[in-house]
């Protein structure tokens, strides 16, 4: 515990920080827009949205991932 969390820019840094990485060098995966991808893509990390349900981007949302994946195997390399 750190006393900082999840949308705050600080803790992307702190974990990019420990990690010995940049942004550049750095993925962000999550369901929540507002968490894990627009927090981390104002920091210049990759930002990818997990639709599970495949409802699409809800309407109206000016948040834009990087990237739209239903299930965490889609990044996984084809055998």
């Amino acid at each position: 515990e750190h006393g900082f969390g999840k949308p705050e820019e600080r803790a992307y840094l702190h974990a990019m920080e420990r990690l010995g990485v940049g942004p550049e060098d750095t993925w962000m995966i999550g369901d929540n827009l507002e968490w894990e991808i627009e927090a981390p893509q104002r920091l210049g990390i990759y930002s990818i949205w997990i639709d599970v349900h495949g409802d699409g981007l809800p309407e109206g949302t000016h948040v834009k991932p990087d990237r739209i994946i239903r299930s965490l195997t889609e990044l996984m390399p084809a055998r």
